[in-house]
């Protein structure tokens, strides 16, 4: 029995992820994308519904406590998790789907997906890279990129548990690579 294919990806908070996201999807157009829920407020130019489900706390946890999410996640004081009809929709389907997730959260999925599914971590040269995309974003206040780069030591300890790991410093070329990847982890499985 044929089924669809889940690709989970996560990275350290600039490291360009969703720009490689939004690049494969542009050049996949049957590839579908999970819409996580959050709790946190929309970036400018964020839509509900497209980028993220975007809830109020009570909500999601009447989410977490009715089985509607595969995995959630406290991440910079906001909830993140993956609602399950979706998901199960793209495989029975026979579609591909593509995940923007924080490292334990991909790391549940691919655990939960093994067979069906490739992992991703997206990586940069190095770490004043990082600090300068967050900065130059100017999506947070200093104080929330100094709480995402904390993170960062978490992250790369957990890095060697995904299937791939992509360094982003070129968009176009990690875009390549990480397609290669994709349909060869699809091959494969």
């Amino acid at each position: 029995m044929k089924k669809g294919f889940l690709v989970f990806f996560a990275a350290h908070s600039g490291a360009g992820k969703t720009s490689i996201i939004r690049e494969l999807l542009i050049r996949n157009p049957d590839w579908s994308f999970s819409v996580s829920a959050t709790t946190r407020k929309p970036r400018n130019g964020e839509v509900h519904g497209k980028d993220y489900l975007f809830v109020d706390k009570e909500t999601f946890k009447k989410m977490i406590a009715n089985n509607k999410l595969l995995e959630y996640e406290e991440v910079h004081g906001e909830f993140y998790g993956t609602p399950s009809g979706p998901v199960y929709k793209a495989l029975e389907d026979e579609k591909v789907m593509i995940f923007d997730l924080d490292v334990k959260g991909a790391l549940i999925l691919k655990k939960r997906f093994q067979n069906e599914s490739v992992s991703i971590f997206v990586e940069v040269p190095d770490y004043n890279m990082l600090r300068k995309r967050l900065i130059d974003r100017g999506t947070e206040t200093p104080e929330q990129v100094e709480k995402r780069l904390s993170r960062i030591p978490m992250e790369t300890a957990m890095k060697h548990k995904f299937d791939n790991v992509v360094i982003n410093h070129k968009l176009n070329d990690a875009v390549k690579e990480t397609e290669k990847k994709i349909n060869k982890a699809k091959e494969g499985k």
